[in-house]
């Protein structure tokens, strides 16, 4: 369909207006920056600036325009393409430049070099856009259509930043972005240049335009100009000061005592960013508190901000200024200087803070005082009652420290005491408290205490430390300390006795003397002492092989003739000194104090050996089961370590291995136990539950165990027949196993009646002295022989 001869005119038309609005949308948005300090609105205006030049050239070379020698729609149609896509990068780049700083000559610049490229391309080499009595080429349509998709890009992010600018431009731009596109939309359609599509794209375009600077109008000058409507003269009366932003936190107005206040003239002012010019500079505008409160329309009162840079203080409070439509329109902020009382309140609180430590903290030492001790053992006592724990407390007295005072003077006795208690500063732990209680004498609370050995250690740093030379100027000193412990809540559950009790405990410690420490009941010193040397005495066991393994024979009962099907390995230490010691004596030692992963592994791998040795001269041990410890289950190279010794043993199937866990242990961390235990499962070895029943399994848990035997701990079986409880105790253990599908040992058998009662009742699986005691590898042998 044709428009007819008029449709040039038309076209003019439209296009000079379109050049009209991008011109008052630049000139606009440009002189209007100095006090609208709108970047957003900025780059949209240099960008249209030179929009407007190439519109104009569109127009310019329009066929049938004849201003220049055209002889085809192409130059006129790549005028237009890539205005619209620079047109459309402009509007996807502007929400990202709002509050970036650029310079104006280099972003026009810019557009000076883009608009020259498109010029110079234009004219003359021109891309074949347009066939006559064809349409539009693909590249025309296509560029149309990338057109289009900046376009919608440009929605998205005018949406997603929408609370970042106002309702108007917010709006209109998203208006006009739209009917942009309608626009081309429309210019990728039409095939005919004269056509209805091409005329509907040019309506779409005027609209767009329109929209846009109407919004520009407002914004720029419509809503600044209504703000600026309060008259300067009502605000000059108060006297504290007062600033007037509009809703995006460009500052309006400023009353005379906020420009003396910071020290700016009101052309400064106006215009400018209210954060930048009013708030401190270690706070990002987008984090203030207060531009929050602005950007929201919303009440603030007595906020109040430190500018660290300039060492003051300002309390702020804001209120709404509505418009004639009961809308938002701005905020008035108030700024009152509180410098000054702040700074009076800063002293009186250091005051404060001065006097509260020289109540509690000792003036040469920097140390908790013995007022401060008190409350800390206070606070030890009660949290020890909560939680069901022990602490220690510890007197030290520097022996004979009176004749440093007396022979070199009372500065060389406090640079002692000053060394000293940064030794023991050292030595503690950072949860323990460290007083000095008075003259040479220091305190220490140790807070949950697991074990004496750990209060003996701890002592035993102490005298160690305080042993070592002290260089004084030219003075090389030596001195030892005398402690005394007490414990809670063993010796007392009252602070000033557990206070006597270590003083008795030191002045103890100097009569045995000088130079040790005395717990104040004398067994306890003996129990920590002999504890402490077996530790000592382990660790060498350990390295020096002091052990033995003896094997307890599990027994299957199920046949007419007994049957030998495995063997536990038990472990013993051969003290060079004080013969075999039981594992009770010893095994919790080296768990306590983690040895237990170095323990175990030894045990397997003698244990291990000594089986295949075994199987290699033809007899059946059955299976070997081994003690595993929690610590060594959990230790990150326990799967490789077992592969190892295995390797390194030989000859010995892992089906012919089980591996036992205490229940209470299993239960520590079912989660983690569950991993490892697939994993040894997987590897052939077989897992049992030792001394069932004795902790708190939870059947979730242990149905997905990789278990395969739950063994009934003796204390159960010591009281069968006779004892009911244990009874029902034991047949719940056996129907337990049975309907988990698993099998079942009791150990601790030791009578025929136990027997029994256990084959009965359907457990076969016999381990206990009614057998045999666990026994030595020799006679383990002979054993395993006679069940041949």
């Amino acid at each position: 369909m044709r428009i007819g001869a008029h449709y040039l005119a038309f076209h003019s038309f439209a296009e000079y207006f379109a050049v009209f609005v991008s011109l008052g949308i630049s000139l606009i948005t440009y002189y209007t920056y100095s006090f609208t300090k709108n970047r957003y609105l900025l780059f949209i205006g240099l960008g249209y600036f030179w929009i407007a030049i190439l519109d104009v050239l569109h127009t310019q070379t329009y066929m049938g325009m004849n201003i220049y020698e055209i002889y085809d729609s192409n130059t006129s149609i790549t005028f237009w393409v890539f205005t619209r896509l620079f047109e459309a990068s402009i509007l996807l780049t502007a929400p990202f430049m709002r509050y970036r700083e650029y310079k104006n000559f280099n972003l026009t610049l810019l557009f000076f070099i883009i608009t020259s490229i498109i010029i110079v391309v234009a004219m003359n080499f021109p891309p074949e856009m347009f066939i006559e009595g064809e349409g539009l080429t693909d590249l025309k349509i296509g560029l149309e259509y990338f057109i289009i998709f900046i376009l919608l890009v440009t929605l998205y992010f005018n949406k997603k930043y929408a609370n970042e600018f106002s309702a108007v431009i917010r709006k209109a731009m998203q208006y006009s972005v739209i009917l942009t596109i309608l626009a081309e939309a429309s210019f990728a359609l039409y095939t005919d240049v004269y056509g209805v599509m091409n005329l509907a794209g040019h309506i779409f375009k005027f609209l767009s335009f329109w929209i846009l600077l109407q919004a520009i109008l407002k914004t720029s000058l419509e809503e600044p100009f209504a703000l600026m409507q309060k008259s300067a003269t009502t605000y000059n009366v108060i006297p504290y000061p007062v600033i007037v932003v509009d809703k995006k936190g460009t500052v309006r107005q400023a009353n005379r005592v906020a420009l003396e206040m910071f020290g700016k003239e009101e052309s400064s002012v106006i215009g400018s960013r209210n954060h930048k010019l009013f708030h401190p500079k270690s706070i990002n505008e987008n984090e203030c508190p207060i531009c929050k409160s602005i950007l929201n329309g919303e009440v603030l009162e007595d906020y109040i901000l430190t500018d660290k840079d300039l060492n003051t203080t300002a309390q702020y409070s804001l209120s709404p200024i509505k418009s004639n439509e009961n809308s938002v329109s701005g905020m008035l902020q108030i700024i009152v200087d509180i410098t000054h009382a702040k700074t009076l309140e800063t002293k009186v609180e250091k005051q404060k803070e001065v006097l509260e430590y020289q109540t509690n903290y000792d003036a040469l030492t920097n140390l908790p005082n013995r007022f401060l001790l008190e409350d800390r053992l206070e606070h030890a006592i009660q949290k020890a009652k909560h939680h069901d724990e022990e602490f220690a407390l510890l007197l030290i007295d520097l022996d004979q420290f009176k004749q440093i005072n007396d022979t070199l003077g009372h500065k060389i006795g406090d640079q002692v005491l000053k060394i000293f208690s940064s030794r023991l500063q050292n030595i503690i732990h950072e949860d323990d408290t460290l007083a000095r209680f008075g003259g040479d004498e220091f305190s220490v609370v140790l807070e949950n205490v697991q074990s004496l050995e750990a209060v003996y250690e701890l002592a035993e740093n102490i005298i160690q430390g305080a042993k070592q030379p002290i260089f004084i100027g030219k003075h090389t000193l030596y001195i030892s300390a005398s402690i005394g412990i007490s414990m809670y809540p063993k010796d007392s559950g009252d602070i000033h006795d557990l206070q006597k009790y270590s003083d008795s405990a030191m002045y103890k410690a100097k009569e045995e003397g000088r130079n040790n420490f005395q717990f104040y009941s004398p067994e306890m010193t003996l129990i920590a002492m002999s504890k402490v040397l077996m530790q000592s005495d382990l660790r060498k066991a350990i390295a020096n092989e002091e052990f033995v393994v003896y094997y307890q024979p599990q027994i299957d009962t199920s046949n007419d003739k007994d049957v030998l099907i495995g063997l536990e390995a038990l472990v013993r230490w051969e003290h060079p000194t004080q013969g075999l010691i039981p594992p009770f004596k010893f095994i919790p030692l080296a768990e306590e104090t983690g040895m237990i992963v170095e323990l175990d592994r030894l045990v397997m791998k003698m244990a291990i050996a000594q089986v295949a040795q075994w199987y290699k001269e033809g007899l059946n041990p059955g299976k070997l089961s081994l003690n595993l410890a929690m610590k060594q289950l959990h230790q990150d190279d326990f799967i490789q370590a077992i592969q190892t010794i295995i390797d390194d043993c030989g000859c010995i199937d892992k089906k012919y291995l089980s591996f036992e866990i205490t229940e209470s242990d299993l239960m520590t961390n079912p989660e983690v136990s569950i991993k490892k235990l697939n994993i040894l499962k997987e590897l052939g070895i077989e897992i049992s539950i030792d001394d069932f029943g004795t902790g708190y399994s939870s059947l979730s848990y242990l149905k997905r165990l990789p278990v395969s035997k739950l063994k009934i701990d003796q204390s159960f079986t010591r009281g069968i027949p006779g004892d009911k409880d244990d009874v029902v105790l034991v047949k719940t253990i056996i129907a337990l196993a049975k309907n988990l599908n698993m099998k079942v040992i009791a150990e601790g058998v030791e009578t025929k009646e136990q027997k029994e009662f256990m084959y009965e009742n359907g457990c076969v699986e016999i381990q206990g002295y009614l057998y045999s005691k666990p026994i030595p590898s020799e006679e383990t042998k002979k054993f395993i022989i006679s069940y041949q």
